[in-house]
């Protein structure tokens, strides 16, 4: 166990150290997040400016999907964070937590760095098309306001193709 936890902290470093090296602007804030591994967890999540996972969990998606994979889920929490989607005052639950999961990789793929990230694939471009014009910004409450247009069948597979961390921490903040 004890052996896990450490391999667990040297690939979220690496991943900080990745980050910040191609967006230095982020540094600062990567710096601030404590990692923290919690065998309790299934999801990885933010409560603010601590970050929880599970050891083994987080072993398992590195050797199944590798250091790119870690690199996006580090990133889909800081643009969390830097949106301000943890501090939102709650609307429908499962719509606002598919919203912000969309702004999230949306930033994401926006930043175009395949070799941090892996490539957009195309069945986001698809979904994103749905929501953004070529070089729009939307927030997620716009976001949430639009997914009202769209089928239940559409709304739980969007869930399963953004959903990435937990937010249930965000609730004992708010």
């Amino acid at each position: 166990m004890r052996q896990a936890e450490e391999i667990s902290k040297d690939i979220w470093k690496l991943a900080k150290q990745e980050i910040s090296c191609a967006c230095p602007f982020f540094a600062p804030l990567l710096e601030k997040i404590e990692i923290l591994g919690q065998n309790e967890r299934k999801n990885y999540g933010l409560d603010g400016f601590r970050m929880w996972y599970e050891p083994f969990e987080l072993l398992n998606i590195y050797q199944e999907q590798g250091r790119k994979k870690i690199n996006r889920m580090l990133l889909h929490s800081l643009f969390h964070l830097l949106y301000l989607h943890l501090a939102e005052k709650k609307r429908e639950e499962t719509r606002w937590n598919l919203a912000c999961d969309l702004v999230a990789e949306y930033t994401i793929d926006c930043l175009k760095l395949p070799y941090l990230t892996g490539e957009m694939q195309e069945q986001r471009k698809e979904i994103y098309q749905n929501f953004w014009k070529e070089g729009e910004g939307k927030t997620a409450g716009q976001i949430y306001e639009s997914l009202n247009q769209y089928s239940e069948t559409e709304i739980e597979n969007w869930e399963r193709i953004f959903a990435s961390d937990s937010h249930e921490l965000w609730r004992k903040l708010n």
